[in-house]
């Protein structure tokens, strides 16, 4: 082809050539592979304007007429969808292929990277594959029975036999074209798969990249290599915010846990554009030997009560025999366990579910993995927030310890690792100082109303096309409004609330834990706490004017929530001050905590080589 693909201002002509005297050339324009039954290639292509074309396939219900969730019905869009032209091509003589399949998307418009700031994703393919009666993985089709609308449909066939060949092109918001290259796709997810717009399972199918996509696709991630990959759904997000999952483990990066990344793309099928999605890992043994460098196939992968992905559950479930035989308020049987699951991964991946206050979770939602050798500790995977931040004053701390709960969502079964834990004092200590940490740092509201605008920001350029493509949400204000109500209550109040069902879970008072919320913090913070120098090397000064309390207790918690430092600081007319050696304590950032009898202050420590 005469011009590669990507983003031109004006109409051209495009050329096709064959190297054998004796070759024709074929090319289809509706982005299924050419054959000797598609257009013979005579004279050069124009490629041009497409907006003002009638829909095509995006006129095709991609759901059935009535279900549960309304809000997820399908319905044409709103008026002419933008479009592409695909070109696709491949040489024959006589009568045999001599050339692979050669496929260019084109955009023609002038105010394109005004329209769509973001990376986008052309996904070409026989329409058939996707939208046919039978074989159609993206419609109703032969498998869908009225009679149980929710879960029924082609888009619920699952496995190989599902898979469909597809070109995926990845272009740059400045139009360069980064991949251009074979791939199967399949429909991902649970129930969302009967939703008008669904998430995209990707393949690759690029051998001489050892079948792995080669581009750094996340925003929030420096990886460059996937095995698969998701093209993510809005209607994942009951809330009609679109990118709920997506922040949450934003917010959480940091934290020590395997989480998915994120980039919002838009879309188009076969030249007409679908929509918003946001690309993210596929969470899979691929996924963690490329994050872990250990090999897929030495992976015992489960979720769930121990149901396995891969591998086998033995050494989960004789973990699990241990804690019901042992009771893990001894240090020594606690001490066990600590060696066969990785603790503060744990602690990280329970604060966050409860802190977000998931509601579907822990009885679903679970999924854990070891690698398959004698000194392999359990991890666990954190995916589909989708229902969490609806209710600031949901008690999540009583509901993940439930014992005799009967719903599906908080069997005993699921509760019954952080109950066990919860026994021992040391574990609970260890929690408790952790979940004080991020409520004084990640968690804190300005910082988490700070991260929703930042969301809100990068979607909402593309929701005015997305809504009109799909009816989700109802309208941008609709959208801007269940954002807010989402959003601010629960990022505001949810700090405290937490904090609230905490102490009395655990039955202490605020100044036994590390977070003093709300109100309590105005009253009775003292936000002028004085370090000098920080960052600092080998000593600190701590200073802290005006400390009205007989006596101050100093903290030094490390990242990991472990107490480092701990003792009585001096108090000298209304002072406390502390010359603090730290020349024995790992670089890192610290959290310092300092607290007498209705007081207390903290801040941040920065510890240098």
């Amino acid at each position: 082809m005469s011009a590669s693909g990507g983003f031109y201002n004006k109409p051209f002509k495009v050329g096709l050539s064959s190297s054998g005297a004796n070759d024709i050339v074929y090319y289809t324009l509706d982005g299924s592979l050419p054959n000797q039954s598609s257009i013979l290639y005579s004279d050069s292509i124009k490629v041009g304007y497409k907006h003002t074309l009638p829909n095509m396939i995006s006129n095709i219900p991609t759901g059935p007429d009535s279900l549960h969730d309304h809000f997820r019905k399908w319905s044409p869009p709103f008026g002419l969808v933008p479009k592409a032209n695909v070109l696709r091509a491949k040489a024959y003589s006589n009568g045999v292929p001599v050339s692979e399949f050669i496929t260019n998307t084109y955009f023609v418009d002038s105010n394109l990277t005004e329209k769509f700031p973001y990376h986008i994703v052309s996904v070409s393919t026989n329409s058939i594959n996707l939208f046919g009666f039978e074989e159609g993985i993206y419609v109703p089709g032969v498998y869908f029975d009225s009679t149980d609308t929710d879960w029924t449909g082609n888009y619920f066939q699952k496995g190989d036999e599902w898979e469909r060949p597809v070109n995926f092109e990845y272009f740059e918001d400045s139009g360069n074209r980064v991949l251009n290259i074979p791939a199967g796709v399949r429909i991902h997810g649970k129930i969302t798969r009967h939703g008008p717009q669904k998430t995209m399972r990707l393949y690759s199918y690029c051998a001489e990249d050892n079948l792995s996509f080669e581009y750094p696709f996340m925003l929030n991630s420096d990886q460059e290599a996937f095995k698969r990959i998701l093209l993510r759904t809005s209607f994942a997000d009951g809330s009609q915010t679109i990118f709920k999952d997506a922040m949450i483990h934003d917010i959480v990066k940091d934290f020590n846990l395997e989480k998915m990344h994120f980039r919002p793309v838009i879309v188009f099928v076969n030249g007409e554009y679908w929509g918003l999605h946001t690309i993210r890992e596929r969470i899979d043994k691929y996924y963690i030997s490329l994050l872990y460098d250990v090999d897929p196939d030495s992976l015992d992968i489960l979720e769930n009560q121990a149901s396995v992905i891969e591998g086998s559950a033995e050494d989960y479930n004789d973990m699990i025999n241990f804690i019901e035989n042992n009771d893990l308020e001894d240090d020594d049987n606690y001490e066990y366990i600590a060696t066969q699951m990785d603790v503060e991964n744990y602690i990280d991946y329970q604060i966050t579910e409860l802190f977000f206050s998931n509601t579907d979770w822990p009885g679903s939602n679970i999924r854990f993995w070891r690698e398959q050798k004698p000194d392999a500790k359990w991890r666990w995977i954190l995916f589909d927030l989708d229902n969490a931040c609806f209710d600031y004053s949901f008690n999540s701390i009583e509901f993940a310890t439930a014992e005799n709960d009967s719903s599906w969502q908080n069997p005993p079964w699921a509760t019954f690792l952080f109950r066990n834990l919860l026994k021992n004092e040391g574990f609970t200590q260890q929690f408790l100082d952790r979940f004080a940490f991020y409520l004084n740092n990640t968690f804190q509201s300005d910082s988490l109303l700070m991260k929703l605008e930042e969301f809100v920001n990068l979607y909402e350029p593309g929701m005015d096309e997305h809504i009109a493509r799909w009816n989700f949400p109802g309208s941008h204000q609709i959208w801007l409004n269940k954002v807010d109500y989402v959003y601010s209550s629960f990022f505001e109040n949810r700090p405290c609330a937490i904090t609230e069902f905490i102490l009395e879970y655990f039955e202490l008072s605020p100044e036994d834990f590390g977070f003093i919320c709300g109100a309590n913090v105005e009253e009775n913070n003292i936000s002028n706490i004085v370090l000098f120098p920080n960052p600092a090397h080998s000593a600190v000064r701590i200073k802290i004017p005006e400390w009205r309390s007989e006596h101050a207790q100093l903290e030094v918690i490390n990242q990991n929530g472990q107490i480092i430092i701990s003792q009585q600081l001096r108090n000298f007319m209304n002072s406390v001050g502390i010359n603090l050696d730290i020349s024995d304590m790992n670089s890192g950032i610290y959290f310092l905590r300092v607290w007498g009898e209705n007081q207390s202050a903290h801040s941040k420590l920065i510890k240098t080589n």
